[in-house]
C-alpha cells in the first residue's frame, strides 16, 4: 500500500504544480480527458502576452469548450463564484448555473461557436449566493483548428441592487404621489402628464380627460398672467418653487379657488425634467372668507347708523334742553338780586361744562365726516359744529 500512496503523493503534487503553472502563465498547453480521449489545448505563443491583461480585467473571463468545460478562467471570475480559481478551471459551466439557467447555456453554447451571443442568466456561487451576470459568448480558433469559446462576464449585481432600489424609491414616491390628501399634477419637459386622484376631483376631470388638456385650458382666464409668470421664473431658474392663490375652471364651467405650490425637478446636471404642482381646494375658505366681510360691514353699517342716532339724540334732546336752562337762567340773572348773581352765574358756567362734555361726546359717536360726505362737505360739518 505504501508504493501506491506514495504514486498518489507525487500525482497530487504534479497536479497542483501544473494548475499554478497554468495560474501563473508558464505553461501554454492543457490535457483534457474527454469522452473522446485525452485532448490537448494550446495557447498560442503570441497570445500569452494577453493573459495578463485578462488577469487585470474588472469582469470575468473564461474560455470554454463547445460543450461547456472551463478551459481557462481569471482570478475575477472565480471571485465572482466565491470559489477557488483551482476549483473553477475544468469544471463545467452548467454547474454553476440553476435551473432556470441552464437553457440559456445552451442557447449560448450552440450559438457561440458561430456568432456573438449575448445573454442575462443567474449564476450560483458556491456559498449559495445568487450572482446576476451578463454573459458575451464568441467563437475563437486555438491551435488553427480547435473551436473553443470565449466569454466575458458582467457582475450585475451591484446594477440589480441599484434598480431594485430606484424600484423601491419610484414605488414610494408613488404611493406618496397616488395617496396624497391634495391634488398632484407631474408634467414633464416633452409634456406628459400624470394627475393624482384628488386633482381629479378637484376639477371634475378624468385623468385622460387631463392629459389632453394644457394648464393653460384648466386655469381661469384673469389668472393665466400670473401663472405664466411663475412658471417663467421657475423655468428660468430664478427660483426653485412658486406658492400663490389661483382660480382653476372645473370641469361644469364653476371656478375652484386653489392654494398652489409649483416645484421644479431638475437631474445632477441641472437640466430641468419635470413641474410638479400641489393644488389644495379652498374654494370654501375663500366663500367663508367673503361672508365674514359681508358680515363684518353690515355690522360696522349698523354700529355707524347706531353711533349716528345717539349723537343725534344728544344733540337733538339733552344739548337743546340744557341751551334753554342757559337760556332761562340768562333772564333770571337780569331781575335777580346782585346778592343772587354769583350763584346763577355758577351754575351757569357748569351747564356751560356739561354742554361741552356732551358735545364732545356726540362728536366722537359721529362716523367720520370725510369718509361719509367728502372732504368740501367735512369742513362744512366740522364749521357747523364749531358755530
Amino acid at each position: 500500500m505504501d508504493p501506491e500512496i506514495e504514486t498518489l503523493r507525487t500525482r497530487l503534487e504534479e497536479a497542483e504544480e501544473t494548475l499554478r503553472a497554468i495560474r501563473s502563465g508558464e505553461v501554454d498547453a492543457l490535457i483534457v480527458s474527454t469522452s473522446q480521449g485525452e485532448q490537448v489545448f494550446t495557447l498560442q505563443g503570441a497570445d500569452r502576452s494577453y493573459r495578463a491583461l485578462v488577469e487585470d480585467m474588472n469582469e470575468g473571463a473564461l474560455s470554454l469548450t463547445p460543450e461547456g468545460m472551463i478551459l481557462y478562467a481569471n482570478a475575477k471570475f472565480a471571485s465572482m463564484l466565491r470559489t477557488p480559481l483551482s476549483k473553477v478551471i475544468g469544471s463545467s459551466i452548467q454547474k454553476w448555473s440553476g435551473p432556470d439557467g441552464q437553457a440559456v447555456l445552451e442557447v449560448l453554447l450552440r450559438e457561440g461557436g458561430q456568432k456573438k451571443c449575448r445573454e442575462e442568466l443567474t449564476l450560483t456561487a458556491r456559498d449559495g449566493t445568487e450572482v446576476p451576470v451578463y454573459l458575451s459568448v464568441t467563437p475563437v480558433v486555438m491551435d488553427g483548428s480547435r473551436d473553443c469559446l470565449g466569454v466575458v462576464a458582467t457582475d450585475l449585481t451591484e446594477q440589480k441592487l441599484a434598480e431594485q432600489r430606484l424600484r423601491l424609491s419610484e414605488a414610494q414616491l408613488s404611493h406618496v404621489f397616488e395617496n396624497s390628501p391634495l391634488g398632484k399634477l407631474l408634467q414633464s419637459m416633452s409634456g406628459e402628464v400624470r394627475v393624482n386622484k384628488v386633482f381629479c376631483s378637484i376639477l371634475g376631470y378624468t385623468e385622460e380627460e387631463l392629459r389632453g388638456k394644457s394648464w393653460q385650458d384648466i386655469t381661469h382666464p384673469d389668472d393665466v398672467q400670473a401663472t405664466q409668470l411663475a412658471m417663467d421664473a421657475l423655468l428660468s431658474g430664478r427660483t426653485e418653487s412658486a406658492h400663490f392663490e389661483k382660480r382653476y375652471i372645473h370641469k361644469s364651467g364653476t371656478p375652484v379657488w386653489t392654494d398652489v405650490t409649483i416645484g421644479i425637478g431638475k437631474d445632477p446636471s441641472g437640466k430641468s425634467l419635470y413641474l410638479l404642482t400641489t393644488i389644495q381646494d379652498i374654494t370654501a375658505r375663500r366663500e367663508t372668507d367673503a361672508a365674514l366681510l359681508d358680515l363684518k360691514q353690515h355690522l360696522q353699517r349698523n354700529i355707524e347708523m347706531e353711533r349716528l342716532r345717539l349723537a343725534q339724540d344728544l344733540h337733538d334732546v339733552p344739548l337743546q334742553q340744557l341751551y334753554a336752562v342757559i337760556y332761562k337762567l340768562e333772564e333770571l340773572r337780569n331781575r335777580a338780586m346782585p346778592a343772587n348773581m354769583q350763584v346763577i352765574d355758577d351754575a351757569i358756567v357748569e351747564i356751560q361744562k356739561t354742554l361741552t362734555t356732551l358735545r364732545a361726546t356726540a362728536s366722537e359717536l359721529r362716523p367720520p365726516a370725510l369718509s361719509r360726505f367728502g372732504l368740501e362737505k367735512a369742513i362744512r360739518s366740522y364749521m357747523a359744529d364749531f358755530h
